[in-house]
Order: structure tokens, then sequence, then C-alpha cells
């Protein structure tokens, strides 16, 4: 969910996806998406089902209220920014990036699988079984699909994709662009190896601790296990995880410097459509409740 809603706003910009109405489609479909992927774990049944969508919806709403307005205006303080590139310093596009960090991280502090506890605990066996299943399947086809490529053909691909999102909001990349764009990735650091591990490790205590949801001390357990996956990642590879920021900061800070007139005024465009849409949706008016689940009720 912390993805599908922050990933959904960069992907919008990339594929050109700015107008209120085709960005509010997609965005109003969010919900119902992950509520389908949570609920296709296993064979919930109708109250179950319902506490999933209540959940979902009102994160989702929460995301609208509070979140979009915020990443309207970081798109507007980018976009007056880079109207004047010679004055524009790595400080600030140091900043854009530590706010986006902000926002994932918001959106794991309020994200609607914690404090889950007690849906949790009223699983079956069957249930439960059926969670575990899915989670290996997954696993798996995480795995195979990492596996089919070599590390030049998973560079390629990722430079080939950059190219193409960047066509379509009308930025043609240099000859000099693109090769450092092509740089930064092959210098990152790939922690997707890791990540498969440690989802593996994390998912393996998930279902242990589910298997074992009647013994006392379960809610507090659950919900500090949930809690522990957010930034499982950044935490366990601090030092790598470091470095790919600080490598995508300068890309950003590069290319933004190396910016004709042409590609500026285009990006601003874009930047300035995108925060009008995200405006028009953050004050939409809906019947549902928001509500952060927040982490501050997890005990320590």
């Amino acid at each position: 969910m912390k993805r599908h809603a922050l990933m959904l706003i960069i992907l919008s910009l990339l594929s050109g996806c700015t107008s209120t109405i085709a960005l509010g489609t997609a965005y109003n479909a969010i919900g119902k998406s992950v509520v389908k992927r949570m609920t296709d774990y296993a064979d919930f049944n109708q109250r179950q089902k319902k506490e999933i969508t209540l959940r979902v919806t009102a994160f989702h709403q929460w995301h609208r209220q509070q979140q979009l307005p915020a990443y309207q205006q970081l798109l507007i303080q980018i976009a007056e920014s880079i109207e004047t590139p010679d004055t524009l310093k790595k400080d600030s596009v140091n900043q854009w990036v530590q706010t986006s960090r902000q926002f994932s991280k918001q959106l794991a502090q309020c994200n609607p699988l914690n404090n889950s506890d007690k849906l949790l605990s009223e699983l079956t066996d069957q249930q439960v079984q059926q969670i575990a299943l899915k989670i290996r399947d997954k696993q798996i086809q995480r795995v195979r699909e990492y596996q089919s490529e070599t590390n030049t053909q998973r560079l390629n691909r990722k430079h080939r994709e950059l190219i193409k999102w960047a066509k379509r909001i009308g930025l043609d990349l240099s000859t000099e662009q693109s090769r450092q764009l092509k740089l930064t990735l092959s210098n990152q650091p790939s922690l997707t190896p890791q990540r498969h591990q440690l989802w593996q490790m994390w998912s393996d205590h998930f279902i242990d601790k589910l298997r074992r949801r009647s013994q006392p001390g379960f809610a507090s357990d659950i919900n500090k296990h949930i809690a522990s996956l957010w930034d499982l990642t950044e935490r366990t590879y601090p030092d790598q995880w470091t470095t790919n920021i600080d490598l995508w900061s300068d890309y950003i800070y590069r290319f933004l410097k190396s910016q004709t007139p042409e590609q500026s005024r285009k990006l601003r465009k874009k930047l300035t459509s995108l925060s009008k849409s995200l405006k028009s949706l953050s004050t939409k008016e809906t019947r549902h409740q928001p509500q952060c689940f927040s982490l501050a009720s997890v005990a320590d």
C-alpha cells in the first residue's frame, strides 16, 4: 500500500498522466486494487473482507487529505527551482530527496497493516496455511524473474525504460545525459538479492507468529514484527542504502543543471500540471473517514 500510493505519483509524471481525470481515475482505483491483492492471500470470510476494506479505504482517504497536498507543494517547489537552473543548488536537490523519503516513512507509519493483531488473531489454521503458500509462491516468482536476466540485461532494460519514460513527458535526453543515467544505474549497489533473502526471513517469522496467535503476547509481538518490515532493507544495509540515495541525488542535480531551455520548459510545465491535478484530487469529498493506523500505538 505504501509503495502503491507514492509510486503512483512518480509513475504518473513519467508516463505523462497529469490530467485530473486520468490521474483521478488511477488514484481512486488504488484502494480497490490493494484490497483485491490482500484478500487474494486467503479465503477470507465476509466479515474479514469488510475489515480489510475498511482499513484500506480509511488509509486511502487519509493519504488523499494529508499526503497529496504535501506532494503538491513539493512539486511546486521543484518547478520553481528548475526555472532558473543556473542558480540551482545541490542542497535543494538533497532536500527534495529527503522530503520524498519522509513521505515514504509517513506512509509506513500509517499503513493499514499496522496494529492488525485483532484481525490476524482470528484467522483459521486453513487461512494461515493459505497465506503461507501464497507468500512462498510469490517469493519463488520474484526470484525466478530476477534470475531470468543477467546483470547486464537488467541494466540495459532499466536504462531503456527510463529513457522511454523521459520521452513520454517530452524529455529527449542528450547523449551525455543518457550516458550519465546508465553510469548511475551501473554504480548503484544492487540490493535485490538481499531484499529477497530479508523478505523470506521476515515472512517465515511472520507465519510462525501467526501459527502461535493464541499464545499470550501475540498482539504486541505481531504488531512489532509488522512495524519492522517498513525499513527492513534500509536498517540492514544502511551504507548501500545511503550510497544509492546519494547516487540518484547527484544524477538528478547533474541532469537539471545540464538541461536545455526546452527541456526545462517541458519539465516545469509537466510538474505544474501534475501539482494542479493533485490539488484537485486532495479536495475531493468522499463518504469515507480518514485514518492513520499509527505505529505510535505499537509497544516498544
